[in-house]
């Protein structure tokens, strides 16, 4: 209506984007009507420990001694390196602590054999089925 009103008497070049824009910015038009931001978020689950429950830590609800082992495949974890460019090698050599956990690895990469500790490397879930 506005528009239509403007262009009896002118035509302003992008007149109906000089008017929206306009009208966008008065004051009494926002006022008069305002844009509803109805966001509602759904409810959450009644059980406090819903959250820390998301990421399960199975290093702590079941003993893993038997996860790498000789021959296992491997990927060293490396700083400031992306994982898909971590080396990946072969475990050689375990090396137990006196409680008998393995903390300890050697691992044949490219350019040789590395220690590393357990904590710097992940094991690749492949399982061997040699016929």
């Amino acid at each position: 209506m506005v528009l239509s009103s403007l262009r009896e008497k002118y035509w302003p070049i992008s007149g109906r984007h000089l008017c929206k824009k306009i009208i966008r910015n008065c004051v009494k038009c926002f006022k008069a009507y305002p844009k509803s931001s109805n966001y509602l978020m759904g409810n959450l689950p009644e059980k406090k420990e819903y959250l820390s429950e998301l990421q399960t830590r199975v290093k702590w609800k079941e003993n893993c001694t038997n996860l790498i082992g000789i021959d296992s495949l491997v990927l060293l974890k490396e700083d400031h390196v992306s994982p898909l460019n971590w080396p990946l090698g072969r475990v050689v050599k375990l090396y137990p602590g006196q409680d008998g956990v393995t903390r300890v690895v050697e691992i044949k990469v490219r350019g040789g054999v590395v220690k590393r500790a357990i904590n710097r490397v992940c094991v690749l879930p492949i399982e061997h089925n040699v016929t």
